[in-house]
C-alpha cells in the first residue's frame, strides 16, 4: 500500500513537471515556423520574395542556386546559430528550436539534423556552396521525416 501511494505521488509530481504534449506544436508546424524565420532573414532588407526561397519546400523544385547557400550562411550567422569561425553554436540551436515550441523528440531530431548537415556540408568553411549543401541536407532530412511544411 505504501509503495502504491509513493508511486501515485511520484507520477503526480512528474505530471506537474513535464509539460503536456498538447503544449507543443506539431513537427510540421515547428519546421514551418523555423523556415519562416530563416526566410524573413534571407529576404532582409529588401523584403523581396525570392522564387528560389518561396519554392524551397515544393517537392518538384531542385535546390541548386548557389545564392541560396550564401543566404543560408548569412541567416545562420544572423540567428547566431553559428560562430564567426563557422562552428555551430549548439546552445543557440537548442534555444532556437525550443523557441518554436518543439516537443523534446522533435527538438532532439532537429538538433541532430542541424549538427549532421552542418558537418557533412563543410559549413565551417562558410562558403556559399557549403551553405547550399547544408540546405539540401536540411530539406532531404525534413522530407524523409515527413515534416515538410505546405501542401504541394
Amino acid at each position: 500500500m505504501v509503495l502504491a501511494n509513493l508511486l501515485v505521488t511520484l507520477l503526480a509530481a512528474l505530471a506537474v513537471l513535464i509539460p503536456p504534449l498538447a503544449a507543443y506544436e506539431s513537427s510540421r508546424t515547428v519546421v514551418n515556423d523555423i523556415s519562416s524565420k530563416m526566410g524573413d532573414i534571407m529576404m532582409f532588407p529588401n523584403y523581396y520574395v525570392d522564387p528560389d526561397m518561396d519554392n524551397f519546400w515544393d517537392p518538384e523544385y531542385k535546390v541548386q542556386n548557389v545564392r541560396q547557400g550564401c543566404l543560408a550562411v548569412c541567416a545562420m550567422r544572423a540567428l547566431r546559430l553559428i560562430y564567426r569561425d563557422g562552428r555551430i553554436n549548439v546552445a543557440n540551436v537548442r534555444r532556437f528550436i525550443a523557441s518554436n515550441n518543439a516537443d523534446p523528440t522533435t527538438s532532439w531530431r532537429l538538433e541532430k539534423m542541424f549538427m549532421s548537415c552542418h558537418q557533412s556540408s563543410g559549413f565551417m568553411q562558410r562558403t556559399c556552396s557549403a551553405g547550399l549543401a547544408a540546405l539540401r541536407c536540411y530539406r532531404a532530412t525534413i522530407e524523409q521525416l515527413g515534416w515538410a511544411p505546405g501542401s504541394y
